[in-house]
């Protein structure tokens, strides 16, 4: 086993040498994911991603999982800026390599292609579609007030990573929900459609995993008058901050599983007759990356109160985003 590995290295080794690449000799807890984030610039995960060209680059690696110590691993090359080159190759500029390794393109020209595959600037597109229930405890009447709505969400964002892993991301989401009262009372509202906007500052590990601030504002509903047979529900401002991050699961060439959380304070609002007091706000999800596309079921609770009554939320829905 030692002379096939050994061998395999020499292998990698002289081909290295011909095409100007890199190698990596891996050491006692080493992962594909940290070599891919201290060696490379650019996407980690995903299609057209730093880890998706190492495993090209080392067909003999079956189980990105598994990687041992001395194996040599070889690293897709690096142009004079330290951009991630890729696979990409145009005839005239193809060095033919051993069996070991895929073919690469020269610098000059895959650099070009880097600045393509490897953007620092993301934009981000995303639909929605949950399922939310308000319930409201008059503080004076104890008359309790159950509402529900089917909200289906749009959004759009802008993502900027920079080659240490900080990311900073804006994002708009518009969300539409009819409310309706479960004991059919008349629901009068002054809106249906919500705006939510958000800031992240965000660090990602070198093990893919990640941690991020968030500070917005989102448009919420509130209850500010109930009688027997009607209830007015008034649509406020209310302003957030918050933390969260993300746990990588598994991963394999293509798809990625993890977890998603964040914690968000509700500051205090008083605007239109409803005077809101501070609160918090959970949410988890489960997210399913296959390529540039990203799903996520997830559940929000939502507690914050107003003078007029004891106000909770809760909401489970779907949301899928795609980055160009």
């Amino acid at each position: 086993m030692k002379i096939r590995n050994s061998l395999i290295a020499l292998t990698l080794l002289s081909t290295t040498l011909n095409a100007g690449e890199n190698i990596h000799r891996v050491r006692k807890g080493d992962t594909l994911s940290q070599i891919a984030h201290a060696k490379i610039y650019g996407p980690i995960y995903g299609q057209g991603g730093s880890l998706e060209s190492i495993l090209k680059l080392n067909p003999l690696v079956n189980d990105k999982n598994l990687i041992f110590s001395p194996q040599s691993i070889l690293l897709p090359t690096l142009g004079r800026r330290g951009l991630l080159l890729g696979n990409k190759k145009r005839k005239k500029d193809v060095v033919v390599q051993s069996s070991a390794a895929s073919k690469v393109a020269n610098n000059d020209i895959l650099n070009e292609l880097a600045t393509k595959d490897s953007k620092k600037l993301q934009l981000i597109f995303g639909l929605g579609f949950e399922n939310q229930t308000i319930n409201a405890t008059n503080k004076i009447s104890q008359r309790k007030s159950n509402l529900t709505a089917n909200s289906p969400s749009a959004r759009i964002g802008i993502a900027h990573k920079t080659k240490n892993g900080i990311t900073n991301q804006l994002e708009l989401e518009l969300k539409n929900a009819d409310f309706k009262n479960v004991n059919d009372r008349s629901v009068r509202t002054n809106g249906s459609s919500f705006a939510t906007i958000d800031y992240r500052l965000g660090k990602e590990f070198n093990n893919g995993n990640g941690a991020h601030l968030g500070a917005g504002f989102s448009e919420r509903i509130f209850l500010k008058n109930v009688t027997e047979t009607t209830m007015d529900l008034e649509k406020i401002r209310v302003p957030i901050v918050g933390v969260g991050g993300n746990l990588i699961l598994s991963e394999s060439r293509n798809t990625l599983f993890g977890l998603r959380a964040r914690a968000n304070y509700l500051f205090a609002s008083l605007e239109n007759g409803v005077d809101a007091q501070s609160g918090y706000e959970i949410k988890g999800a489960v997210d399913i990356q296959r390529g540039r596309a990203l799903f996520s079921p997830y559940m929000n609770y939502q507690e914050q109160d107003t003078t007029l009554a004891t106000q909770n939320n809760l909401a489970i829905g779907l949301d899928f985003n795609f980055k160009i």
